[in-house]
């Protein structure tokens, strides 16, 4: 079997998400996914990656892997995160992987060791309805684009997380199941000092929306902040210390994931779990961090970090250092499917991320096949490989940017 054909698609009005598909000459097609800066992982996927699989047998993966990897590092000084091109390797892993698994009629899990489990516990990150920054990102570079019926479901009746009421989020949320629930309180408040300190009018806003949780619900759902890399550790601890009396269970990305001596001193200080990093979790940065036990649960992002061969290695490492990790979610319908394929392959898999209103609204117009999720559990799809594919009317709607390259071109 042998690669003929690499294509990148684009649908509006998410230009921001980029599929990668491998196209064999036995008609098998592998599904990859990455997000953010789309337009330049889909150039560099066919400038530089193309070349070097077409005519390739797509189950040497990882020799195909080591070689995405060794023309990756002889383009970049230093190692790159979230790069376009570690972007690009990433989406082109994560189909290799999914040919794999149609090739030898397996799904994705059982070619990374077999089930430990056959469900994952889930906690849900919540999102504010309307024009929130995520849907900004999704629709990046769309001329044009507005409103969000497609992210929130439109038809489908999803409504979106109430964080002007977060007791009573809590309350519904536990109500469908869920026992964990993450957002950002003081994310609003990071660029007025360049997340260096936070004011203290600021600060108790944030505080006074935990408290509303746990007012609401008790102890009954574990409260989840993520500070998405913006704080530096000054501002950080400001944050963390605030929230010490309130059993906030999990702080995550609290200052920039490159300081490793930062979260050293983070951890020392806070209490609960130490988390990161979605976007830095590569093999590399986590054999310099794992040995400072500064890090309490290693997150990543199959899409950004090097794929399905990176998380596999990722999830060894974790067990030799005695670390859970928790798949990230907050993108694409891939991309969650990858991630939960890893965590029933593994049993240090902790919780898989989620987002109900993307898993219950957009995803569902994007690809065939969803995960069945239900009493705070997510199950992996039926099917081979990693049991989706991209809606065949995705690929004639108008606007879409459909590129490929052949084995004659």
């Amino acid at each position: 079997m042998k690669i003929t054909a690499v294509e990148t698609v684009q649908i509006p009005p998410f230009y921001n998400l980029c599929w990668v598909r491998l196209h064999t000459d036995a008609g098998l097609i592998g599904l990859g996914e990455t997000f953010r800066n789309a337009a330049g992982v889909a150039a560099y996927t066919h400038d530089a990656l193309a070349p070097l699989l077409l005519g390739r047998d797509p189950l040497a993966i990882n020799g195909l892997a080591s070689d995405m990897r060794t023309r990756l590092d002889n383009r970049m000084q230093g190692f790159p995160t979230r790069s376009i091109e570690l972007q690009s390797v990433s989406a082109v892993d994560i189909a290799l992987w999914d040919i794999m698994g149609k090739a030898l009629g397996q799904p994705l899990y059982q070619l990374l060791g077999g089930a430990c489990r056959d469900r994952v516990p889930v906690y849900n990150t919540c999102i504010r309805p309307g024009r929130d920054s995520v849907a900004r990102r999704l629709m990046h570079y769309v001329p044009g684009a507005e409103g969000t019926a497609n992210i929130q479901g439109g038809s489908n009746g999803v409504k979106g997380d109430n964080l002007e009421e977060p007791g009573e989020l809590a309350e519904e949320l536990l109500a469908e199941g869920f026992t964990a629930m993450k957002y950002s309180p003081f994310d609003p408040f990071a660029d007025k000092t360049r997340g260096y300190d936070i004011s203290l009018a600021d600060l108790n806003q944030g505080v006074k929306s935990v408290e509303k949780i746990r007012k609401a619900v008790g102890n009954r759902i574990d409260i989840y902040v993520d500070y998405h890399t913006r704080w530096q550790l000054s501002g950080a601890l400001k944050i963390a210390g605030a929230l010490n009396d309130l059993d906030v269970a999990w702080h995550e990305d609290a200052v920039q994931m490159h300081n490793l001596g930062d979260l050293e001193t983070f951890r020392e200080h806070v209490r609960g779990h130490v988390v990161g990093a979605e976007a830095y979790a590569t093999v590399d940065w986590l054999r310099e961090m794992l040995p400072r036990r500064a890090l309490d649960i290693v997150m990543f992002d199959a899409g950004w970090i090097g794929g399905i061969s990176e998380t596999r290695d990722i999830a060894a490492l974790c067990r030799s250092f005695g670390r859970p990790f928790s798949p990230h979610d907050a993108t694409g319908p891939v991309v969650l499917l990858a991630g939960i394929h890893q965590a029933i392959a593994s049993p240090l898999a902790l919780k898989q991320e989620v987002v109900r209103i993307f898993l219950g609204g957009y995803y569902r117009n994007l690809v065939t096949e969803l995960p069945r999720m239900e009493n705070g559990y997510i199950y992996p799809a039926e099917g081979l490989g990693l049991g989706t594919e991209l809606q065949p009317a995705l690929l004639r709607k108008d606007g879409a940017q459909c590129r490929t390259t052949t084995i004659n071109d």
